[in-house]
């Protein structure tokens, strides 16, 4: 999380969130904090926050089908918080930790699948058959256990992991989504509580940022000057053009379970 004067970012994974953090960095110079990656604002202490209703809330999305391969690409090189609980970390790893560190630290429901399958379908960023079977797994079995809480939660049947990710994140009373039934609830809870007040689309960062940049309070040269400086990307996964690792039947396993995303924002295949 990037707290600056006027503003707040909040990191959604995978959304492009290292290289807009970056940006925003420079706008805000020397006078911001970070705190975590992926914090929730009820994570961090309110005096570190200051006054969170006043400033403006950012936050990135991106298209869910895109998403979910850049997510499992950036497995196969061995990175990222999803990789490491289902792929690489094993309980048998912390047998020297105290007892009151482990419950703290260790998922309390452990993947279902054996070790050597996960990192079989993490093995090689080019294998669509790899991608399409570990998607399924992630977002329509539920019983394998991914950690996150995602599959412990009923709704994980009606919406996938981007939108749990998305509503822990950016919205207000975020446990509620917890006991959450069914997709139209989940569609009432973001509407109402919901925080964002600007939304930067991964497809089109720079643009966003420079037509906005009233919004965020500084001048388009400012804005022009500081995305010049920033042009490169970062943590970007290695991996072919997104449309190429899908089939019928996994187009249409995103359409049903990220629609609230896909609705919302306008996103298409």
């Amino acid at each position: 999380m990037l707290i600056a004067e006027k503003f707040i970012y909040f990191e959604l994974q995978k959304t492009g969130s290292s290289y807009t953090k970056d940006i925003l960095i420079s706008l805000a110079k020397d006078n911001y904090v970070l705190k975590g990656v992926h914090n929730t604002y009820d994570s961090i202490h309110p005096g570190l926050i200051g006054n969170f209703d006043d400033k403006l809330k950012i936050g990135n999305i991106r298209n869910p089908w895109d998403w979910y391969v850049s997510l499992w690409a950036f497995g196969c090189m061995g990175k990222g918080g999803l990789f490491k609980t289902v792929a690489k970390i094993q309980k048998r790893e912390f047998k020297s930790i105290p007892k009151d560190i482990e419950k703290k630290f260790i998922p309390k429901k452990y993947p279902q699948l054996n070790m050597k399958i996960w990192n079989t379908l993490y093995s090689d960023p080019n294998n669509m058959h790899n991608f399409r079977s570990w998607l399924e797994i992630v977002i329509s079995k539920p019983e394998i256990s991914i950690g996150e809480g995602y599959k412990e939660c009923e709704i994980s049947t009606e919406i996938g992991l981007l939108s749990y990710r998305y509503l822990k994140l950016f919205t207000y009373k975020a446990n509620k989504i917890n006991t959450i039934g069914n997709f139209q609830s989940a569609f009432k809870h973001d509407k109402e509580n919901n925080f964002l007040n600007f939304v930067i689309r991964t497809e089109h960062i720079q643009k966003d940022l420079l037509l906005n940049s009233d919004i965020l309070g500084y001048k388009q040269a400012e804005m022009k000057k500081v995305l010049d400086a920033n042009q490169k990307p970062t943590n970007t996964s290695i991996r072919e053009q997104y449309k190429k690792y899908y089939d019928n039947n996994t187009v249409l396993l995103v359409k049903e379970k990220e629609r609230l995303i896909i609705d919302k924002y306008g996103y298409f295949f």
